[in-house]
């Protein structure tokens, strides 16, 4: 009985050290993929902060209308509130700079309507100016006394930051409810502070995010880069304020050594699972850090939502075992007081008692044993066959079920795995389709000796929206572009390639740049239920003269280098800068103008250049891009200013993985021979 007792703990226990082995590889691996995902969530939803930040930027070098335009207070209801703003003013403020910052503000309602529909995790949208104005989006009846945009965290942050700034977890003025912003500050043409751009993300949206599909009985917490915790399911307001900082767990400062030492390596960029009392429970917690934000993500799973089915069985082994041996110390008990009188007879009935409890006790105990080592070898079809008519035949009943359930387990996950195969597959094929449909071979026109172009772009792990394009317009007439659209995958891509084709044909109409353009926009708009928008930098140069127009809508500045200099610098005219393209078909774009001499070169790019990030979270930034370009050299021919410029990326990226696409294009004016 004790051997039969021991060969099933070591099997159970071998059972349990496969199972925990596997579950630590895969919350490993989970951990990891949702620090990803909140990664790239976190990115987008500051990239289109930026974006509004910019947009709001050029509604405050409009000039304000004389006469009032309407709006909404919490006390006047819009007929349609989900598609309205709400203004709150700080009363003590001027009157006419309240109507100035209404009227400043009020274009920005259908592009905060668009940021929204394209990002679900965002609760609302909004602007709060220097003057103590805030708008918001969309419309809600809630009100504070008191309330001054210019006092809260996202506002003061973004000010002191002067960029994008990420909260940390606060309460709601206008829900009750914990949340984090991101935010962006909006600069006049003076460079003084006309206002903040925030977006909302609510704790309920978090931990939708974080606690998709995950194992039962298992959580997520999101900690900032100092050990506070973000989110979590189950944190409460309680009796906090909204106008008083939230304080949340900070795991830097718990009593419990498991919670410090996660927070050091997270400090470290390490991931990793480690096991240990969490909370007065055995718990396995995977972490990992989140690249963009330096917030950490860790994945908590009890043990015995692992192990408990083998535990089950040892425990079990051991009643059953302990039983028998009840039953035996009774049976020799009884009969060793008749022992002087039936030694004989005794020691018969014995021999036949003992041989019978080992057949029925010991052989199904070893079958349970190999079953439990064969499980643990990946061996999920066998089933063991006891009917010993006891609790050890319904042990093995519930043996067998386990094993049925670990195998439709593996298949399903066998099954996920090829599903993400195929949709990689999938996405890999659209890529090279969106890269064939742009201009790939160079030179392009080598009979023309007047032109040298080179044009190289890097997709991102999917498909995405940065496109380019070159084409003669006539026989003198030479029109380069480059744009960025709007989100990510297939929908981009399709919008990409409609713009590409849909510009090409306005421009090859022969009319003006700005006339050709506008048209375009005109159409764009009209057919764009997604309300997705594109950058776009066109230049159209008349190659007998030199002269050269452009139109500017919403992209990064491009830059000019003159014949036989190595320095670039930027040449756009910004009062003929304009919004991004889709968005309003009223609209009116206007040409700029450069007059080019042989040997000059224009660059033009999308934001995956200035915008990449190494793995210590630093962007790359316009200096170093103006530096690359001044250090190839005045000699340098279009390709390897191309090539520089992207090897100077990949250098600085240092392995990080890339968030985004990376366009380049280099025109060169060059010496007719």
């Amino acid at each position: 009985v004790t051997s039969s007792r021991t060969q099933g703990q070591i099997a159970s226990g071998k059972g349990a050290e496969t199972l925990l082995s596997l579950g630590r590889a895969n919350i490993l691996n989970d951990v990891r993929n949702r620090a990803r995902s909140v990664d790239e969530k976190m990115r987008t939803i500051e990239k289109m902060v930026v974006l509004l930040a910019k947009e709001a930027e050029f509604c405050f070098q409009l000039i304000p209308p004389k006469k009032e335009v309407l709006y909404y207070t919490h006390e006047k209801i819009p007929a349609d509130p989900q598609n309205s703003a709400v203004i709150r003013m700080v009363k003590s403020e001027a009157p006419e700079t309240i109507s100035r910052d209404i009227c400043l503000t009020s274009p920005l309602d259908p592009v905060f309507a668009t940021a929204i529909r394209e990002s679900p995790a965002v609760r609302t949208v909004y602007i709060g100016t220097s003057g103590g104005v805030h708008r918001r989006f969309p419309w809600t009846a809630s009100y504070r006394e008191g309330y001054d945009p210019r006092e809260r965290s996202w506002y003061q942050g973004a000010e002191e930051s002067r960029g994008a700034h990420w909260t940390d977890l606060y309460i709601s003025a206008s829900e009750d409810v914990l949340m984090v912003t991101c935010s962006a500050p909006v600069y006049g043409k003076d460079g003084t502070l006309c206002g903040v751009v925030g977006a909302d993300v609510g704790l309920d949206d978090i931990n939708t995010l974080l606690l998709a599909n995950v194992q039962q009985d298992a959580f997520a917490v999101l900690l900032d880069e100092n050990g506070s915790v973000v989110a979590e399911p189950g944190i409460h307001i309680g009796s906090q304020s909204w106008s008083k900082s939230f304080k949340s767990e900070d795991w830097s400062k718990s009593k419990n050594p498991l919670q410090r030492e996660i927070i050091s390596e997270l400090k470290q960029n390490h991931s990793n699972v480690k096991r240990g009392m969490f909370r007065n429970q055995d718990m396995l917690l995977a972490y990992a850090r989140v690249p963009f934000s330096g917030m950490g993500l860790c994945m908590v799973l009890p043990v015995d939502q692992l192990t408990g089915p083998v535990n089950e069985i040892q425990y079990q082994i051991s009643v059953i075992t302990q039983d028998t041996q009840n039953d035996l110390n009774n049976v020799i008990k009884r009969q060793s007081r008749v022992f002087l009188l039936c030694l004989a007879a005794v020691l018969v009935v014995f021999l036949l008692i003992a041989l019978r409890v080992a057949a029925k006790i010991v052989n199904p105990v070893r079958q349970l044993a190999e079953g439990a080592r064969r499980i643990g070898a990946g061996d999920f079809d066998m089933r063991l066959q006891i009917t010993s008519g006891d609790e050890i035949e319904e042990l093995a009943r519930d043996f067998n079920r386990m094993a049925t359930e670990l195998k439709e387990y593996m298949a399903n996950l066998e099954k996920t795995t090829a599903e993400k195969e195929r949709i990689q597959s999938e996405l890999n094929i659209a890529t090279e389709i969106q890269a064939g449909m742009l201009p790939n071979i160079f030179p392009p026109f080598p009979d023309r000796r007047e032109l040298n172009i080179f044009a190289s772009m890097v997709p991102a792990r999917e498909v995405g929206g940065d496109f380019y394009d070159f084409f003669f317009v006539d026989e003198n007439r030479f029109c380069f572009l480059v744009g960025d659209v709007s989100g990510k995958g297939v929908p981009a891509a399709l919008f990409m390639a409609i713009s590409k084709a849909m510009l090409q044909s306005q421009i090859r109409a022969g009319k003006t740049l700005a006339d050709a353009f506008n048209k375009f926009n005109e159409a764009l708009s009209k057919n764009n239920p997604e309300l997705l928008f594109v950058t776009l930098f066109v230049v159209a140069v008349d190659l007998t003269t030199g002269h050269a127009e452009y139109v500017d809508a919403g992209h990064n500045p491009p830059y000019l280098s003159r014949a036989g200099q190595d320095n670039y610098a930027w040449f756009a005219d910004e009062s003929v800068k304009g919004p991004m393209a889709g968005i309003d078909e009223t609209t009116e774009y206007f040409a700029g103008f450069v007059k080019l001499n042989r040997g000059d070169r224009i660059v033009l790019y999308t934001d995956g250049v200035n915008e990449a990030f190494n793995s210590s979270e630093e962007e790359f930034g316009d200096a170093r891009l103006q530096q690359a370009l001044s250090a190839c050299g005045a000699g340098s021919g279009c390709q390897k200013i191309c090539d520089f410029l992207l090897e100077s990326v990949r250098t600085f990226a240092s392995g990080a993985e890339q968030s985004d696409d990376i366009t380049v294009i280099c025109f060169e004016y060059s010496v007719n021979t």
